[in-house]
C-alpha cells in the first residue's frame, strides 16, 4: 500500500515515511531499503521529526548506537520535547555505556511523562542507576513505579522487572505473577518467572513456566530457547537442537539462538551445519574468499579458527557489520570455551 503511495506521490515526505516503517518493521533484512526512504523523506521535508527519528531506530538495530544518536539529536532540535526521540537517546547512549548522557535524556522525558506511558524507561533508567552506583535513586524509582494507577498497561510487568532489576526476585515473582493472569503480558511474565527459577536453579520449575509459553504458542522463540538452554545445561544436545532449530526458524536473526545452535552442532558432530550457519552469522558469501577460509580451517577447531578469521577478515574493519562479527566471535570462544 505504501508502495503505491510512494509511486504516485514520489514528492511527498509522509509515503516515503511510512513505507519506510512498513519495510522496517519486516525485519534486519529490510533495514538498507528502510533507511533509503527515511532519507528520501528527510530531503523532502527536514523540518520534520519523524523520519530523523526513524532513522535513528534503523541505525540502532543495527548496532551503530553513535549514528542512532546523531539522527535523533536531529529529531529533538526540531522538536524539543519529542518524547520517541528522547527515550531512544536514553537507549542509545546506554548502549554506549555513557551513564550520565542516558540518565539525562531518560529523566527529562519522566518529567515530561506524568502519564506513566513510558514505563519502560522507568525500567531502563532504574538500571542506569544501578551501573552509575546510585542504588538510592533506583530503590526509590521501584518504589515510585509500584504508585502507579494498575490500570496501565504492562504495569506489573514493568514493575516486576524493576524489581528483578533489583535483584529482589520474590517482590519480581509476586508482580510477574499478577501480569501473567492477563492476556497483554502473559508470554513475557511467563519468560520472566522462568527466568528467575532459572536462576535460582529451580529449573523444573523453569521449564515448566516455559512450557507454558509453548503451550500456547509452539513456535514461540523465547520458549524454544529458553527450554534448550535448560537441556544443553544437562548435556542434553539433541533433545536442545529440536527447540534451537525451532527458534531459529520462528527468529532467524536472533544471535544467541544461532551462537547456542553452532555450538549444539558442534557436540553432535553435525560439521556441514556449523559450517553453514557460521558463514551465515559472520556474514560470509558462498564461494568468497571468507567462505573458503572457513572451510579450510573448519577442522582445526572454533577456537583457532575463529581468531584466524577475525585478524584476516574483520581487523581494520569500524562497520556495524564487523562490529557484530567479533562480538559473536567473541562469545563464542569466551562465553561458550569452545575448542571442538
Amino acid at each position: 500500500l505504501w508502495k503505491d503511495a510512494v509511486e504516485k506521490s514520489p514528492n511527498k515526505a509522509r509515503p516515503h515515511n511510512n513505507y519506510g516503517s512498513a519495510l522496517y518493521k519486516l525485519g534486519m533484512t529490510m533495514t538498507e531499503a528502510a533507511k533509503r526512504e527515511f532519507e528520501v523523506a528527510n530531503k523532502i521535508s527536514p523540518e520534520w521529526e519523524v523520519p530523523w527519528h526513524n532513522l535513528a531506530l534503523a541505525y540502532f538495530e543495527e548496532g551503530d548506537y553513535q549514528r542512532a544518536i546523531e539522527f535523533d539529536l536531529e529529531a529533538i532540535k526540531i522538536r524539543k520535547n519529542f518524547q520517541p526521540a528522547l527515550y531512544q537517546l536514553g537507549r542509545s547512549y546506554k548502549e554506549l555505556e555513557q551513564w550520565d548522557e542516558a540518565r539525562i535524556y531518560l529523566e527529562r522525558l519522566i518529567k515530561l511523562n506524568r502519564g506513566f506511558n513510558y514505563l519502560s524507561a522507568y525500567v531502563e533508567l532504574l538500571s542506569i542507576y544501578e551501573e552509575m552506583g546510585l542504588h538510592d535513586k533506583a530503590l526509590k524509582l521501584a518504589e515510585k513505579m509500584t504508585q502507579v494507577p494498575d490500570g496501565f498497561p504492562l504495569v506489573d510487568f514493568h514493575r516486576g522487572m524493576a524489581f528483578y532489576k533489583l535483584n529482589n526476585f520474590p517482590e519480581a515473582k509476586r508482580f510477574f505473577t499478577r501480569e501473567k493472569e492477563r492476556k497483554l503480558g502473559r508470554t513475557a511474565s511467563l519468560l520472566m518467572l522462568g527466568q528467575i527459577h532459572y536462576l535460582e536453579d529451580n529449573n523444573e520449575q523453569a521449564a515448566k513456566m516455559f512450557g507454558k509459553i509453548l503451550e500456547e504458542n509452539y513456535s514461540s522463540p523465547e520458549g524454544n530457547y529458553n527450554l534448550a538452554i535448560i537441556l544443553e545445561k544437562f548435556k542434553r544436545f539433541r533433545e536442545a537442537l529440536e527447540y534451537l532449530e525451532r527458534a531459529r526458524a520462528a527468529d532467524p536473526f536472533a544471535l544467541d539462538i544461532s551462537l547456542h545452535l553452532i555450538k549444539c552442532y558442534g557436540h553432535l558432530g553435525y560439521s556441514e551445519k556449523q559450517l553453514e550457519l557460521v558463514r551465515k552469522m559472520l556474514g560470509a558469501k558462498p564461494d568468497s574468499e571468507e567462505f573458503y577460509f572457513l572451510q579450510a580451517n573448519m577442522r582445526q577447531g572454533l577456537d583457532r579458527m575463529l581468531p584466524g578469521y577475525a585478524e584476516k577478515f574483520l581487523g581494520g574493519n569500524p562497520s556495524p557489520e564487523s562490529a557484530r562479527s567479533l562480538a559473536a566471535i567473541a562469545t563464542l570462544r569466551e562465553d561458550y570455551g569452545l575448542s571442538l
